[in-house]
């Protein structure tokens, strides 16, 4: 064999180990990605970084909150200091109010209503 033909196959030979090479790190780089990051904590950030939850008014027998982000909010908790109150709390869509019925407060209160992806500050109240 010649020296030009050697270099050619030298060539075709170095070529065809960079593309095995890219098709191998181009199947197995997208499952190193899903390991490190879950798509399901990824949804979660996303979500997060969307909610928000405000308390608009406390009286002795209610609390209105509002969805003040741009996506809904189940799964909500309702404390009063520091004890869920095990309240059932519908689906609340962006930009919506809810006022949810508690038992009478008669004396000061910490406040603070928890979802699934966002939460309200603690709260103090004082009938």
């Amino acid at each position: 064999m010649n020296k030009g033909a050697s270099q050619v196959v030298t060539v075709v030979f170095l070529l065809l180990i960079g593309l095995s090479m890219t098709a191998l790190l181009y199947e197995w780089a997208p499952q190193v990605v899903k390991n490190i990051y879950p798509e399901e904590t990824q949804n979660v950030q996303y979500m997060r970084q969307r909610s928000c939850i405000g308390i608009q008014n406390i009286t002795t027998t209610s609390i209105t909150i509002n969805n003040c982000g741009s996506v809904t909010l189940e799964g909500f908790n309702v404390y009063l200091n520091g004890i869920n109150q095990n309240l059932a709390v519908p689906i609340l869509e962006t930009d919506k109010n809810y006022t949810i019925t508690v038992p009478t407060i008669t004396s000061k209160a910490d406040v603070q209503v928890t979802s699934k992806y966002a939460q309200t500050p603690v709260v103090k109240f004082v009938p």
